[in-house]
Order: structure tokens, then C-alpha cells, then sequence
């Protein structure tokens, strides 16, 4: 069912949340255990494209902290919950990056480069705006002893040959800028025949595949970016949405949980497992990892429509009528709003009085 916020029924003793956004990918909606929503619905990635081109851009410039000067070659992420990368780019030599064909949402801008500690800026795009320009400012990373940090990216940047920086760059540019994935990925191939550890190109390149729906060729190009930096969390999240989405469950589940000790603050990681347990029918699992994604600092309100949803499934409908209530009272002016309120009715009519 590919409507947006589409209702799929099942056991009509159980009544479920039961939301369905539109799905930018083929997906068979077997009729699973109630967990529509947080299954197949609302939470399935954009990764593969955000279902829908929208005409709103965004223009990003990425500087130094304390400097003010443009910082090129780092990696851009554009991440919308609960669906994760929207896009995700490099910035150029005078640190612009542009994102396009956007709808209204809110989004967060994370910004990533060796010898700089992460930085991310949120932005909300509204309904009438065609563009807006957002300043990334990231801060350099101190080290304990000498400080060799520029003399590395210096040392890698330099082992880079040029060629394969060519075919990458202008990958990249049909990539972001002109959405043609098809057309990027041959420049991306040359740039690790011509550098076989370039972290960066095996990256985009899994992302091109990606969102050609080729998941197998996916796969692999980020297989080989982990495997080039273990330590970076970018493969991590598109990877887990393609094995998610051919059902391997087991193997998606041993990833987050490296991702998870990778990155202990992420509400990305158990939020994903919980998905992962709830396709399993594996409810108790599931509970216990969208509780614990909810305790986490950073996480979006939103997470409470995945607990309200895990609650229902289980039967609890009271503890879901209380989560949709802290949703609501956390993001009224949400879109997704009428919805829950339209749900939390249902819900309240269907007790017994």
C-alpha cells in the first residue's frame, strides 16, 4: 500500500497505530504482526529517494570556527527523521554544497572532516520558501600531544592522486546536483580504480546504487567503506536500510549493535533495532530498544509515535494513548499531528467503558 499515512489492518483484536507513509521503493507488505507504522510505514528510509521532489534548496557553506575560512572535502549529511540521509554531498573549494528538490520538514545539516570535531545545524523549511542559505561552522579537534592532526589529512589528501579526485568530484556533482545517480556511478568506480582506499568514493558510490534500488552492488561499496574506516558511522545507517529492506534482519541487527558501540548517544541505532525486532514479531525486543531510544538525549519527539506503535502492538493501548499524548504536547505543530490526534481518538473509542 503505498498512500501516504495509509491505514493496514490485522488482527482486529489487537488494534494497531497502524500508519504507512509513501514508500520510495518496491516493498511486499506481508501482513505482519500490527506494526504497520513503525515496519513499513512512517519510519522506511528516504535514502532512496524522498518520494517526491520537492522545489525548495538548500545552500550550505562549511567554515572554520574560529578562522571564518571555507573548509573543502567534507562530507555533508542531510538527515530528516525518522527516515535518517536524505542526501548526503562534499563541500567544494569554497565550502559550498547545495541540496535540492526538498519538501517542507525539518532537517538536520551534520558536517564531518578528519583533524575537525562533527558538527550539525538544524533547519526547518516551510511551506511558500524556495531556498535558504545555512552557515555549518566546525571546530577543529584538539589533540592530548603535538598536534598532527593537518599533517595526516595533509599526508592522505596528498596520496590522493589527482585523477581520482577529478572522476570523484565530478561524480559527486551528477550525484547532488543534477540527481543522476545512474550517471555518477562510473566516475565513482574510476576513482577507486585509480585510488583503491578512497574511503569517500566507495561512500557515494553505495549511495548512487542505492538509490537505484541495487542493493547487492550497495552493499558491497559499503562493505569496502567500513571496511577503509571502520571508525566512520556514514555507511552504517544506509546499510542497515538495505538489508532491512530484503528482510535480513539478523545481519542488520549484528551492524547496529557495532554501530550502537560506535556510537553509544545515537537514538538512530536502538531506534532501528527496535524496527529490526518488531519485523520479527520479536515485540519484547523491540520494546526495550525503543525505550531505550527514547531515554536518550538527542532523540526527536517523533520517537514517541514508535513507542505509542510498539505499546499498541503489544496490547497496551493505554501506555500508547500516553506516548501520542507526549508526542503531541512535544511537537504540536508537527505534520504529522492530525494524524495522531485522528489515531489517539480511535484508540480512546475503543475502550471498554
Amino acid at each position: 500500500m503505498r498512500e501516504e499515512f495509509a491505514m493496514l489492518f490485522h488482527k482486529p483484536t489487537r488494534p494497531s497505530i497502524g500508519f504507512s507513509a509513501r514508500l520510495s521503493f518496491s516493498l511486499s507488505l506481508r501482513p505482519v504482526a500490527v506494526l504497520s507504522f513503525v515496519v513499513l510505514g512512517l519510519f522506511c528510509p528516504s535514502i532512496y529517494g524522498q518520494g517526491g521532489v520537492g522545489s525548495f534548496s538548500l545552500k550550505i557553506r562549511v567554515t572554520d570556527s574560529v578562522t571564518e575560512t571555507a573548509i573543502e572535502q567534507v562530507r555533508v549529511e542531510l538527515l530528516k527523521f525518522p527516515a535518517g540521509v536524505v542526501q548526503v554531498g562534499f563541500s567544494d573549494a569554497s565550502g559550498l554544497i547545495d541540496f535540492s528538490g526538498l519538501q517542507p520538514d525539518t532537517y538536520t545539516i551534520r558536517g564531518s572532516k578528519q583533524g575537525f570535531l562533527e558538527g550539525e545545524v538544524q533547519v526547518d523549511v516551510r511551506r511558500g520558501e524556495f531556498s535558504k542559505s545555512v552557515s555549518l561552522r566546525l571546530e577543529k579537534a584538539r589533540q592530548s600531544g603535538p598536534d598532527l592532526s593537518s599533517g595526516v589529512v595533509s599526508a592522505r589528501a596528498l596520496a590522493i592522486p589527482e585523477a581520482a579526485q577529478k572522476e570523484f568530484l565530478q561524480g559527486s556533482k551528477l550525484l547532488q546536483q543534477e540527481k543522476n545517480p545512474k550517471k555518477a556511478i562510473p566516475y565513482f568506480r574510476r576513482a577507486v580504480e585509480l585510488f583503491p582506499n578512497y574511503f569517500e568514493a566507495y561512500f557515494l558510490l553505495g549511495m548512487s546504487h542505492l538509490q537505484l534500488n541495487e542493493q547487492s552492488e550497495a552493499q558491497h561499496a559499503f562493505s569496502r567503506a567500513m571496511a577503509l574506516n571502520p571508525e566512520s558511522l556514514a555507511p552504517y545507517y544506509p546499510m542497515a536500510m538495505s538489508l532491512f529492506s530484503q528482510k535480513r534482519y539478523a545481519e542488520e541487527e549484528v551492524l547496529l549493535l557495532k554501530a550502537v558501540a560506535l556510537d553509544k548517544e545515537g537514538w538512530q541505532w536502538p531506534f532501528e533495532l527496535a524496527r529490526c525486532s518488531a519485523a520479527q514479531d520479536q515485540w519484547a525486543k523491540a520494546l526495550e530498544y525503543a525505550q531505550r531510544t527514547i531515554n536518550l538525549p538527542t532523540v526527536p519527539p517523533k520517537a514517541h509515535i514508535l513507542l505509542a506503535d510498539i505499546y499498541s502492538g503489544t496490547g497496551k493501548n493505554d501506555m500508547a494513548v500516553a506516548e501520542l499524548k507526549r508526542f503531541l504536547e512535544l511537537d504540536p505543530a508537527s505534520t504529522y499531528a492530525p494524524r495522531v490526534k485522528k489515531e489517539l481518538e480511535r484508540l480512546t473509542a475503543d475502550r471498554p467503558h
